[in-house]
């Protein structure tokens, strides 16, 4: 069994000391509490097993929704490098894109090369709480792991809290690398101003503003 937040273990130094301290006599039930704030302790520094598992999962999900700036792909790529750098023994990678739809670009691997997008998405849309989802679905309940999303933080859809916390439950992290938005050839309807009420049939003025 490893752990997956080890470092924990030391806050049992603290919590010994402070039982000695607010305990006078030291019964069954100064052990008993000790007993149960070291199993605290362990639950909090996630042990995980799983036999013969070894290594951690990461999995890449990167964003080719329109918004995102050019070049995504050889982003990548760089990405994919800079993850094989610091693999160890058992340890995989793999890619999920997304736009509409979320796909799963390359599996889990232990030896990953990335030569580019093989697989079509529809740009004009951009489900992050989908491609949250099957990435989560890519890490077994058995290995820890990690998600690394790459966006411009533009989504549609639902929102993605819901995915986040299941894989908080599970110990996998997500960390976000985001990119500038392109502006040149964006059009943003920033509010409208509306009268707060008028009649049936009356007309009215408004006024539109566009970025």
């Amino acid at each position: 069994m490893s752990l997956l937040y080890p470092e924990l273990l030391l806050l049992g130094l603290p919590l010994g000391w402070l039982l000695w301290r607010s305990t006078t006599h030291r019964s069954l039930r100064f052990f008993l509490r000790l007993a149960i704030g070291l199993s605290l302790l362990i639950a909090l520094a996630s042990p995980h097993g799983g036999g013969s598992v070894q290594g951690r999962d990461l999995v890449l999900v990167i964003d080719r929704s329109r918004s995102m700036p050019a070049g995504t792909a050889t982003r990548t790529s760089e990405l994919v490098d800079l993850a094989r750098e610091g693999m160890k023994t058992g340890d995989r990678l793999a890619v999920v894109t997304f736009g509409s739809q979320a796909v799963i670009e390359q599996g889990p691997q232990t030896d990953p090369v990335f030569e580019g997008f093989q697989l079509e998405v529809d740009p004009d849309g951009s489900h992050l709480s989908a491609a949250l989802d099957r990435a989560l679905t890519l890490i077994p309940e058995n290995r820890p792991g990690a998600i690394l999303l790459y966006s411009d933080g533009e989504f549609q859809g639902e929102l993605p809290e819901s995915v986040a916390r299941r894989a908080a439950a599970r110990g996998v992290r997500i960390d976000v690398r985001t990119t500038p938005q392109e502006s040149e050839a964006d059009v943003l309807v920033e509010r409208l101003d509306l009268p707060s009420e008028v009649g049936v049939g009356e007309p009215f003025q408004f006024q539109a503003w566009v970025r």
